[in-house]
């Protein structure tokens, strides 16, 4: 029997929540999708841990992203004399 939400929905849901975020906050688009998909990741492999949990790391994972990612993106352009900026790699 199938499930009534299938994973690929929740994910669309959570990009198209994404994606909202940054739009209505004027983030970078990059930089939201790297705190997603670093968020998705640091969930999707912890194991025996209870959803609420699960939950709270997932936001807070994500804000970290967000907040941290100018930051880490500094730190990897000086380290790796990288011209462009890598926020969206430091959001990850």
């Amino acid at each position: 029997m199938s499930e009534p939400v299938s994973s690929a929905t929740v994910l669309a849901g959570g990009l198209m929540g994404a994606s909202v975020f940054g739009l209505a906050t004027g983030t970078d688009y990059g930089v939201v999708f790297g705190a997603f998909a670093g968020a998705v990741f640091y969930v999707a492999t912890a194991t025996n841990i209870g959803r609420i949990r699960l939950v709270a790391y997932f936001i807070t994972s994500f804000i970290v992203g967000v907040l941290g990612a100018g930051l880490i993106g500094t730190k990897l352009a000086a380290i790796t004399h990288y011209e462009k900026p890598l926020d969206a790699l430091g959001a990850v």
